[in-house]
């Protein structure tokens, strides 16, 4: 980001606020505090002002904006159109098996599921753009601490304001958490404890539960369990084979994170998956986890961003435009065809 464009950033603020600070007349025979606090006041009453500033920028792109929903109807993310083809991006680690996608307008879109990249954790989803706008990406060449970003939804006022806290950066991923404790037993591990709130209590593992074998792959050991839950990132869907006294069954779970100890009102709510991002962008745009997939606007009301992430009290991760481009491009690239087998090897297949 060049530095005028930073200047234009800030210069919108400037100008948002320019009358809420100036346009009033200090109260006759104001002490010092008495002035500020009369400023500060102005500031308040005038609250909504930025708001009105930014609406240019978001009355177009919202159109571009759609709910992630559950059969129950409930948000799990939103998602971006990018395209007239109806190329939809979204997070993808928070995809229900039956997902609806609702508009702006209130209009519901069947989606399907193209692909996901799990390194970048976006979905590419197809739809029907009937009445929408799309928000196509635009690649910015260098992003400048403190630019202003917003973050948009399906509605006429911004998501969120903010600005940029840290360039975009490989982000080191954490490791699953099942949320169990458990001991070696036969043809698998014996669940001796289930971590209250955890994955496997929301799933419905047991104590007891002997759990054979991870994507249909056998656990030889506790030990092996333990390594295989460890690579796989937060967010991640498992296939748990689980004996139950005389029964086997197949247990779809959602790996967690396993948490820093600080109390929520601190830490504040975050993504299930919020880290393992090859490059990624951080901003202090507060928004809520199911809030992620929407884009971030830049001052010119382009989209140089996927929000992704809540990852903190004070950071909310982005998948950059450049980034978004690449995973596009390579869940639409045609598979690679099948290479023929040669004589030679048909030769040896025949003896």
């Amino acid at each position: 980001m060049s530095r005028s464009a930073l200047w234009r950033s800030w210069a919108l603020l400037a100008l948002a606020f320019a009358p809420a600070l100036l346009a009033q007349e200090p109260p006759a025979r104001s002490s010092g505090d008495e002035l500020g606090l009369a400023r500060v006041n102005a500031f308040l009453k005038e609250g909504q002002t930025l708001e009105r500033a930014l609406r240019p920028l978001v009355r177009d792109a919202r159109r571009a904006v759609l709910e992630v929903r559950e059969a129950e109807a409930r948000i799990v993310a939103f998602a971006t159109l990018l395209d007239d083809a109806g190329h939809v991006l979204t997070k993808a680690s928070v995809l229900p098996t039956e997902l609806s996608l609702r508009a702006y307008d209130g209009t519901d879109h069947g989606a399907q599921v193209l692909g996901i990249d799990e390194e970048s954790d976006l979905a590419l989803l197809k739809i029907e753009p009937r009445g929408l706008s799309p928000l196509p990406l635009f690649v910015e060449d260098e992003f400048a601490v403190g630019q202003i970003l917003v973050s948009v939804s399906g509605r006429i006022h911004p998501l969120g304001v903010g600005v940029t806290s840290v360039a975009p950066r490989r982000i080191p991923a954490e490791s699953g958490f099942l949320g169990v404790s458990f001991e070696d037993g036969e043809a698998g591990v014996r669940v001796t404890q289930v971590v209250p709130e955890s994955s496997a209590e929301k799933h419905g593992v047991r104590v007891d539960d002997v759990l054979r074998a991870i994507d249909d792959t056998e656990v030889a050991s506790g030990n092996e369990f333990q390594r295989t839950i460890a690579r796989k990132a937060p967010g991640t869907r498992i296939k748990l084979r689980v004996q139950r006294a005389a029964e086997t069954l197949d247990v779809s779970v959602v790996l967690g994170a396993r948490e820093t100890g600080q109390p929520e009102s601190l830490e504040g709510e975050r993504s299930v998956r919020r880290a393992g991002f090859s490059r990624a962008l951080q901003h202090d745009t507060v928004i809520a986890p199911w809030q992620c997939g929407g884009p971030v606007l830049d001052s010119s009301g382009r989209c140089i961003a996927i929000n992704i992430a809540r990852a903190g009290r004070t950071s909310t991760l982005a998948i950059p435009a450049a980034d978004a481009q690449r995973v596009l491009q390579k869940l639409l690239a045609p598979a690679a065809p099948t290479a023929a087998p040669s004589n030679t090897e048909n030769q040896r297949r025949d003896r």
